[in-house]
């Protein structure tokens, strides 16, 4: 062993100097050598080295170079030193991502993951251009949504929804739609919980004071505090309103919870042919009607045509119908699309131009009695029913 390492570092010397100099360009071989031939001392240079000269541009570098490491045990240690570089520059690597994904850039996945874990300022722009460059980035993005935290990214809805638009742009398969689906609903999900928990801790603490400053001898329960004036409440005009956005969220994520869990039981009594019921035609103005589809035409076909307009929780395209509807989140997003199209704008579905109408319960057929069956993969949901 001895021998092989006075041999390497002799090569070394010849190539690199007699002092073995580190740089940029060679790190890589020493740091490969140093550890596969077990010449600590030439590998405890490569360490001191990189946490001195490691920047937001080169850290992509070296964390290939550590990724080649045979050991383990030094692969950890010089991967230890980059991330806490990482920690403490995570918006400038952020910046150096977006720039080389700009630029065309290979970056490994694990780092690209590993930059969005810590959440850096640009993290949304940062994970549209990733998604936006080819159909695999989509799917690795949804294989490891586990490891994003969307909420975080994306504090505003309509930034959320332009990332759902990217991501079902090019994917066509019912199976990357389904997870798309899921991806919306953990995120408003999060909207909900995050809404119906803010005004609780609000009114918490507007009692906790009204109790402490209400006096006993103040009439009609006015608040006396001596040395204070009375306290605004600064939450009035917030807390009637908060309720409603959730309880409105809630409903729309339990009625899709029934749909999916519907969807998969075909035998179920539910999907069997019948009348429509009244449940679909609840507040209309979250629906669309879209008519002259292509024959042939699939869920994830509007589904990419629409999702840009807003949050759709529901497509609904009759069996041997040239038909669809389309159910949103919320009726002020079904209503821009209408808006849009009395300005003239037109909407394509694979290619071919349709007409979007607002729905309304007498343009159902009432004759359509098997509009709850589903048909060569089409998901219908039981609300359709």
């Amino acid at each position: 062993k001895q021998w092989y390492q006075r041999r390497v570092r002799g090569c070394l010397e010849c190539l690199y100097g007699a002092d073995l100099e580190l740089s940029l360009q060679n790190i890589e071989t020493m740091v490969l050598f140093g550890s596969a031939y077990g010449i600590e001392d030439m590998f405890a240079r490569c360490r001191q080295w990189i946490k001195a000269n490691a920047d937001a541009r080169n850290s992509f570098f070296l964390y290939r170079v550590a990724k080649k490491l045979k050991n383990k045990t030094h692969a950890s240690q010089v991967t230890q030193i980059i991330d806490n570089f990482v920690d403490k520059n995570i918006n400038a690597m952020g910046n150096e991502a977006s720039q080389k994904l700009l630029n065309c850039e290979d970056i490994d996945v694990d780092v690209f993951f590993k930059i969005l874990k810590k959440k850096p300022a640009n993290g949304n722009v940062l994970l549209s251009i990733y998604s936006q460059r080819s159909a695999a980035n989509k799917e690795t993005v949804l294989q490891r949504s586990d490891e994003i935290d969307f909420n975080g990214l994306y504090s505003d809805i309509s930034e959320f929804n332009g990332l759902i638009a990217t991501l079902s742009s090019d994917l066509t398969s019912m199976e990357h739609m389904k997870q798309i689906m899921v991806l919306q609903q953990d995120y408003f999900a999060s909207k909900v919980q995050a809404t119906s928990q803010s005004p609780a801790i609000e009114e918490g603490n507007e009692s906790e004071d009204s109790a402490s400053v209400v006096s006993s001898n103040a009439p009609n329960g006015a608040s006396n505090v001596k040395g204070r004036k009375p306290r605004k409440k600064k939450s009035q005009q917030f807390v009637p309103a908060a309720p409603k956005a959730a309880d409105a969220l809630k409903s729309v994520l339990a009625q899709k919870a029934a749909d999916v869990s519907n969807a998969k039981q075909p035998n179920s009594p539910k999907q069997k042919a019948g009348p429509v019921d009244k449940s679909f035609l609840h507040d209309p103005k979250k629906k669309l009607f879209i008519g002259g589809i292509p024959s042939g035409a699939s869920n994830s076909d509007l589904y990419a045509a629409f999702s840009h307009c807003g949050t759709i929780i529901d497509i609904i395209i009759p069996p041997g119908r040239r038909l669809a509807f389309i159910e949103f989140a919320f009726p002020k997003e079904a209503q821009k699309v209408l808006a849009m199209v009395s300005q003239g704008s037109l909407y394509r579905v694979c290619g071919v131009p349709v007409d979007v109408k607002p729905f309304t319960p007498k343009g159902l057929p009432a004759q359509n009695k098997a509009i709850g069956q589903s048909a060569k993969g089409n998901r219908v949901p039981s609300s359709a029913v």
